[in-house]
């Protein structure tokens, strides 16, 4: 940032997150954010961008939870809805036919994150997490009319392995498909602390 345009930043700001920036100095994608969000209040040009919140919300990450969300909004994808799939166990007719949830949030993580594996329940903790502190909204009942949107669901580890399974136990494997979405808050805290 040109240097006419730094201003002293707030301290409701700069001090949590300089303290957040202790505890996490053996954490690169944690400090990452802590600096860009400091980097934000200390710009004249917007100084309101950097919100008291974010800080909390940093404290509240992993560095996992943090690299994914960095790779997530590469590109402008923070202003688009990613695709999600729930697998879900369908009992057969003598069992009443209800759903047991297996996994939840599955994405396509890797066109995302392709140097690195996360296991499914990382992956589900990670967008509960993010659900949790407001960054994201999951909705099972709207998807994309477009199935191609979820043609990497095929690529789930052992779904096929999980299918004969439930099959031998008169189950049947059920995808649903939905949407993650960021919230106004979460591309806010892209902004100034990710991006």
């Amino acid at each position: 940032m040109p240097s006419e345009y730094i201003v002293e930043p707030k301290a409701s700001v700069a001090g949590p997150a300089i303290q957040g920036l202790a505890y996490s100095f053996a954490e690169d994608d944690l400090r990452v954010l802590y600096l860009n969000l400091l980097r934000t209040s200390m710009d004249g040009r917007n100084p309101d961008a950097a919100h008291p919140a974010f800080v909390e919300i940093i404290k509240q990450l992993t560095a996992t939870e943090a690299r994914l969300l960095s790779q997530l909004g590469r590109g402008n994808l923070m202003s688009e809805s990613f695709g999600v799939v729930q697998l879900r166990s369908k009992m057969g007719e003598a069992e009443g036919g209800g759903y047991t949830t297996i996994a939840r949030h599955l994405m396509d993580v890797d066109s995302v994150m392709a140097d690195e594996e996360i296991s499914i329940e990382e992956l589900t903790r990670a967008v509960e997490n993010w659900v949790r502190l407001g960054l994201f909204t999951v909705d099972y009942g709207t998807f994309f009319a477009d199935k191609d949107a979820y043609a990497w669901e095929s690529t789930v580890p052992n779904l096929d392995l999980l299918r004969k399974k439930l099959e031998g136990r008169n189950r049947t494997l059920a995808l649903d498909h939905g949407l993650l979405t960021p919230t106004l808050l979460g591309k806010d805290f892209y902004k100034a602390a990710v991006g």
